[in-house]
């Protein structure tokens, strides 16, 4: 699908750096992940595969 919109939040650092750990335990770019979590798709992540 083709992303040609920008949404922008304000965020606490604290927030940002966890959005960002979880993006990258689920191997996942922070904007997929974002958006997989706000459209309330699960987000797997199986350590050791």
């Amino acid at each position: 699908m083709k992303k040609d919109t920008t949404l922008s939040i304000r965020l606490s650092k604290l927030e940002l750096d966890i959005i960002r750990a979880e993006a990258k335990k689920a191997h996942l770019s922070q904007s997929d992940y974002v958006t997989q979590c706000c459209l309330g798709q699960q987000v797997v992540v199986m350590d050791g595969l």
